[in-house]
């Protein structure tokens, strides 16, 4: 099957909605829950003093905060920050695709005797992009929280801008230079990801030293070798930069009183049967549709690239077993650190990677059904026509739905933020309880609690010098 004119029109047009979509969530997100409170830090800290804070009291992450410390510390008042983010989301969901796309070429040129057309496989990273999203377990948390996605959502983005640049064939200082910081990052941030980074690229230059029976010399003139021995030395220092941090301990050993509430309200518990009714109730059955019908894409991929020579297919024996299996044992090992800290499977946010495992799962099992699939080319060109028509309607339905849902929301948060600064201006002194907040959609909401001495509801407070404390009526 060729991707004619008609076949890049659906795909420019599936690409151009996915930007749509994305652009509209980013323009309507407000920061939310703790990003209050690392606000207020940043704004009365500096850099060395922000990041000594929750290393020695708190959590070990810190790539993620000092991420955090440059977003937040750019805007000089409170509505600045929604520029600000609107920035951070465009630049990072642009690094997103950037790094499929390359990471895709990469895969292609290395697996593929073909010359592909790279647009294509751009359109192709978009795809793989919002199918991503449409599985993320809670979405919100993962993709439109700045606190939530600089833990765990931005060190994916980096590995894969860091895995392309291994596959690649170039070597040079600035590749290992962005390898390097690519991978420090995941280590200084996402420990249940960096840990399965860690056993993964162990195991392979493992098997590549042993069963080649080479010198570690002449090993390391191999440059995929080079560069993923960079990428394994940098995610084992910032791991254990993190590990040691003692605010980790400190955590761990004694939680406070809105954590634990925060807990049950989460439904987060140590009985294994518990937690796996949790984890199966969690998986997001309605997005779960959209998700298939875009992971269908990758089967026209496949067949589209059948008759060409493919030398991981040829040399693998029953692909489609080692895979689920690769699959399932991935998932295993990553969650061990998150069991470890949290005596269950944790928050939600902390599957984000499962999510992305998923995503990696579903598109190579229906990429390898195109590529071996014996259909007929008028068959093959009908169902990408159906496929392509849905994963648009898709796009056209949600971007429907949403935009008067966080339009209505932000638009909520942005007057319930000038209505506190006046009443402060005005010299109020008293408890306030304010209107509860309308949904918020796909974004994380910056709702606060019914108590005014919660712990959002104070970090809200102290961004904004309120003399007064503030509620919302639940």
């Amino acid at each position: 099957m060729v991707f004619n004119g008609v076949k890049t029109v659906l795909l420019s047009c599936i690409s151009a909605l996915v930007v749509l979509f994305f652009l509209m969530l980013s323009y309507h997100y407000r920061i939310a829950s703790d990003d209050f409170h690392i606000t207020a830090l940043i704004r009365d800290h500096d850099l060395f003093d922000f990041l000594k804070i929750p290393y020695t009291e708190w959590s070990g992450r810190w790539a993620s905060f000092l991420l955090r410390y440059f977003v937040f510390s750019i805007p000089e008042s409170f509505s600045g920050y929604n520029t600000t983010t609107l920035l951070y989301y465009t630049l990072n969901y642009s690094l997103f695709a950037f790094s499929l796309y390359l990471l895709l070429s990469n895969i292609i040129k290395k697996f593929f005797s073909v010359a592909f057309e790279q647009y294509i496989v751009l359109c192709y990273a978009f795809i793989f992009l919002v199918s991503f999203f449409f599985i993320t377990f809670y979405v919100g948390e993962s993709w439109f929280w700045i606190t939530g996605s600089a833990n765990y959502l931005q060190g994916i983005i980096l590995s894969c801008l860091g895995a392309a640049l291994i596959l690649d064939k170039k070597t040079n200082s600035l590749y290992l230079i962005i390898i390097g910081i690519a991978f420090l990052y995941i280590g200084g941030a996402a420990e249940p990801y960096s840990f399965i980074l860690m056993v993964s690229m162990f195991g392979i230059l493992a098997y590549l030293k042993f069963s080649q029976k080479q010198t570690v010399a002449n090993l390391l003139r191999n440059p995929l070798v080079r560069k993923m021995s960079v990428a394994l030395i940098c995610v084992v220092i910032s791991s254990s930069v993190n590990f040691m941090a003692p605010g980790n301990w400190e955590r761990k050993k004694s939680i406070n009183e809105t954590e634990n509430i925060e807990i049950i309200e989460k439904g987060m518990s140590t009985n294994i049967l518990s937690e796996m009714k949790r984890f199966a109730t969690s998986i997001p059955k309605k997005r779960a549709v959209c998700f298939l019908i875009f992971s269908m894409c990758w089967i026209w991929l496949g067949y589209s690239l059948r008759n060409s020579r493919n030398e991981f297919a040829l040399s693998l024996r029953n692909p489609v077993k080692k895979i689920t299996l690769l699959f399932l044992l991935a998932v295993f090992i990553s969650m061990l650190p998150v069991i470890l800290a949290f005596g269950g499977l944790g928050p939600v946010r902390t599957w984000t990677h499962i999510s992305f495992f998923f995503t990696v799962y579903a598109s190579y099992l229906c990429f390898y059904l195109g590529y071996k699939s014996a259909i007929t080319e008028k068959l093959a060109n009908a169902g990408f026509y159906l496929c392509s028509l849905g994963c648009i309607a898709v796009l056209i339905i949600y971007i429907s739905y949403q935009y008067p849902i966080v339009s209505a929301y932000s638009e909520a948060v942005d007057k319930r933020i000038n209505y506190l600064q006046g009443l402060n201006k005005d010299g109020r002194k008293e408890l306030i309880i304010l209107a509860p907040l309308p949904p918020s959609g796909l974004l994380t909401s910056a709702e606060i609690k019914e108590d005014h001495n919660r712990f959002r509801n104070q970090s809200l407070k102290g961004l904004l010098d309120l003399n007064y404390d503030i509620g919302s009526a639940q």
